[in-house]
Order: C-alpha cells, then sequence, then structure tokens
C-alpha cells in the first residue's frame, strides 16, 4: 500500500524543494500544505521544531529539512546503496544547504554593499562548492556523487545550480548583474553541470518543473 504523504511548507522552493524532487523523482504521491506568511503565527507552536517544512508520513511527523530529505530519500532508494554511498550523498546534501544562508545575508544587505557582496560570494562559496563537487565526481567515474548511480546527493546538485540558473530567482537576491559569468562558471565545471542534466532529464522530474509554481525563491 502506498504511504500518505502530506509536506508542509511556504509557497517557496527554499528548504523543501529538495525533498518535493526526491518524492517527485520516484513518483511518491503527496499532497502539499502551503502555508501563507500571515497563517503561519498560529500555526508555529504546533509545528515539533516551530519550523517549516514538515512531513506527515503515514501518521508520523517529522520536522527539520534535512532530516526528510534523508528519510525520503531512503524511501525513495536514492540515499545510497552502503553506508560509504550515503554518507558520500549526505556529505555534499550537507555542504550545498550552508549556501542558502549566505544568499538571504547579500540579500539582506543595503544596496551600497550588495554588489561587492555579490562578487565575493562567486569568487569564494560558488566556486568553492562548484569546485568540491566537480573533484568529488572527477574521483567517483564522473556521472555520480555516489560514484554508480543516482542519489540524492546528484538531486542536491541539480538543485543548487537550477536556483543559480533561474534568471528571476537570482535577480530578486541581487545577481542579475553577474548572471552570465554565473552561467559560465557553472558550465566551466562540466562533470558538475553533467549531474544538472542528468537529473534534469530524469522524465518524473522533467515532468515536474514543467508544473512547478514560480516561486521568487
Amino acid at each position: 500500500m502506498a504511504p500518505s504523504v502530506k509536506l508542509a511548507y511556504f509557497p517557496l522552493r527554499g528548504r523543501a524543494e529538495l525533498i518535493r524532487l526526491i518524492l517527485e523523482a520516484k513518483g511518491i504521491s503527496y499532497q502539499e500544505e502551503l502555508v501563507a506568511s500571515d497563517k503561519w503565527g498560529p500555526k508555529k507552536d504546533s509545528m515539533p521544531f516551530r519550523s517549516l517544512p514538515v512531513l506527515h508520513w503515514d501518521g508520523e511527523v517529522i520536522g527539520q529539512s534535512l532530516t526528510i530529505a534523508r528519510f525520503v530519500a531512503k524511501k525513495a532508494g536514492l540515499a545510497g546503496n552502503t553506508d560509504i554511498e550515503q554518507a558520500r550523498a549526505d556529505a555534499i546534501v550537507d555542504a550545498v544547504s550552508d549556501i542558502a544562508p549566505k544568499l538571504f545575508e547579500i540579500k539582506n544587505k543595503d544596496e551600497s554593499s550588495k554588489p561587492a557582496a555579490v562578487q565575493g560570494f562567486v569568487d569564494n562559496n560558488l566556486t568553492t562548492i562548484l569546485s568540491i563537487s566537480e573533484n568529488l565526481l572527477k574521483n567517483r567515474g564522473g556521472k555520480f556523487i555516489t560514484g554508480n548511480k543516482l542519489s540524492y546527493g546528484d538531486i542536491a546538485i541539480f538543485n543548487l545550480i537550477d536556483l543559480f540558473l533561474t534568471k528571476e530567482v537570482m535577480t530578486g537576491f541581487g545577481f542579475g548583474h553577474v548572471l552570465e559569468a554565473i552561467n559560465k562558471l557553472i558550465k566551466n565545471h562540466p562533470l558538475t553541470y553533467g549531474v544538472y542534466n542528468t537529473v534534469k532529464n530524469q522524465p518524473k522530474i522533467a515532468e515536474y518543473l514543467t508544473k512547478r509554481p514560480s516561486y521568487p525563491f
């Protein structure tokens, strides 16, 4: 019997998008509860960690985005087949998750200091995570982050690059003037860009992307 699954989050990609992509990749049916910002206050205290996303899986309520992603990846067969493969997938997911808070730091800066902060992010943070991914892939056969099959680590790489290639989202973060440079930087990491395309072309993910709402982040 298929599990009863509901994912609660704001109408954003944010910390829930990796979870959505994992569910979609394996065709796991789920209900989505989109919580409007003005409705969040009354709900907050009822959430296990007073935060979103929250996953309801056959009556069990699970909080914390990376915990949810790992749980769903295991259920979907995308967490890695061995302890080593799981560690490889977990590590890149953790590394990618460090990026989003830095984007919000830049978004919240005053306009006069934002261009320098954006350039510093591209030269340091983005270049570093792409180089890490590229080296890991090179040492593991070049196709998948665990070495031999698709995992949620590859989906996390896709999710990161997809964000940076979405013009509307990145312009909203103040990156509009460096989009061409970001595109070039990503493509200069061919193995990582290859993972992006591999995940993007997974049939169920490709279908999901055609119907995904245009969220601001």
